[in-house]
């Protein structure tokens, strides 16, 4: 990757190493620098958590998170699934349009997804009503409005306190396997 970075930096006709202080328009090569950047610093982390196993303490630690998250990404994969669900079901009834497009440079479904996913990892917001509610309404907006806050209370319980807790747990039991195997887990790593 090194390799790929300084041959994209030379082959940039407009590369200088000593930048003087003005603010150019990033080109497609600047792009690429920058995506180049961030998998070195990507890999570089691996490279230090591969290494921080050969001691016992980081061992350990290195050792439960990769079981974790070999058990966590299916996890999410059913996670993900919910959230999708209560963001349709959100987009249906018209509700957090103004939450959805809070999110600038996303589309709006994305942001209903991501409403809806930051709702349920416990950064909370209300529902946003957008639609109008005159007087002269009639009495189905009113029952719209009460499945809006059906439906987000239903998404706080199920998604907050049942799949966030049953996280946890998940998380709890590779840490009591791990720990309960430390012995053998320092001897594999040494």
């Amino acid at each position: 990757m090194f390799l790929a970075y300084f041959v994209i930096r030379i082959g940039d006709p407009k590369c200088t190493f000593i930048y003087d202080g003005h603010v150019k328009a990033a080109s497609n090569w600047d792009k690429a620098i920058v995506i180049l950047n961030v998998l070195i610093v990507v890999q570089m982390m691996m490279k230090t958590l591969f290494l921080m196993q050969s001691t016992s303490t980081f061992g350990l630690l290195t050792t439960l998170v990769i079981e974790v998250m070999k058990a966590v990404i299916p996890f999410l994969s059913y996670f993900f699934l919910w959230v999708l669900f209560f963001a349709v079901v959100s987009i249906i009834l018209g509700g957090n349009l103004g939450n959805a497009q809070g999110y600038k440079g996303l589309n709006l479904g994305l942001g209903y997804f991501l409403n809806t996913f930051e709702n349920g990892l416990g950064n909370i917001n209300p529902p946003t009503i957008d639609f109008s509610q005159g007087k002269d309404e009639d009495k189905f907006n009113d029952a719209l409005v009460y499945l809006i806050y059906l439906f987000w209370f239903g998404a706080q319980i199920f998604l907050l306190v049942v799949l966030l807790n049953f996280v946890i747990a998940l998380i709890s039991q590779y840490y009591e396997n791990v720990m309960n195997l430390a012995n053998m887990h320092t001897y594999v790593m040494k």
